[in-house]
């Protein structure tokens, strides 16, 4: 993998600690897989409760209440069990900390790029992307021209369960990277980056051009090449049309 000690640095604390933290939500909140636990605080009424959120792994979300003194105040851990032994948990609120849109999106980016050139080769990673990858990283890209670059896709034509898909797009010089989110996705992330050398606005162009041709109702994405790459980054299928 290319990518310099600074982004690879900054960008692990700083943007894909958010996209871990989503990861981590959907898991601990869809109830598919049993996964790490998520910071929340629970209320009732002026009772508030530190707990960690999981999945347990039945289609439920188990809550464990951090019972030390520096994250719960011992007298609301003993009210807390007194309203639940009574049943009088109508008002329980539930509130943990959301994950920042933009550093996932950034995150998005790099993810991409670094698995992409697995696919693209040391060529393509050394002499076309990481300079639209950095800029993009430490905000040199428009914020409306950088929602062009990434994408989230409610379903997708294709079974990627376990691995990831990625494609040549026809015409457009860019390479699509779309990964599932969950162990039974419900979503799809991904990232167009530049196939070939491209100044960013026509990068920029080319992305909103491949998000519209969506837009318009296809549903059709159409490359050059596509291929479908499990955990172990083997080729899985190859595909010349998605739907």
């Amino acid at each position: 993998m290319i990518t310099c000690s600074s982004c690879n640095n900054e960008s692990g604390s700083k943007r894909d600690s958010h996209l871990g933290l989503e990861l981590e939500q959907h898991r601990a909140m869809t109830g598919g897989t049993i996964g790490p636990s998520v910071r929340s605080v629970i209320r009732m009424g002026d009772i508030r409760l530190s707990a960690n959120m999981r999945s347990s792994g039945e289609g439920n979300v188990d809550f464990t209440i951090v019972g030390n003194k520096r994250a719960t105040n011992p007298k609301h851990l003993k009210q807390s069990i007194q309203y639940m032994r009574e049943g009088d948990v109508a008002n329980l609120k539930v509130t943990f900390p959301m994950p920042n849109s933009k550093m996932i999106n950034q995150a998005v980016v790099k993810s991409c790029y670094l698995a992409a050139s697995m696919f693209a080769g040391y060529e393509w990673a050394r002499a076309t992307a990481p300079d639209l990858v950095r800029r993009i990283g430490i905000g040199e890209v428009a914020w409306h021209e950088f929602e062009s670059i990434v994408y989230r896709f409610p379903k997708l034509g294709v079974d990627i369960q376990n691995g990831f898909m990625i494609g040549i797009l026809l015409n457009l010089d860019l390479i699509m990277l779309t990964f599932p989110v969950g162990s039974e996705p419900t979503y799809y992330r991904g990232a167009a980056l530049p196939f070939a050398d491209q100044s960013i606005t026509q990068y920029c162009q080319n992305s909103k051009l491949f998000l519209k041709s969506l837009e318009k109702g296809t549903n059709t994405i159409e490359y050059r090449e596509c291929y479908i790459i499990n955990a172990n980054y083997q080729v899985t299928e190859l595909h010349h049309k998605s739907t």
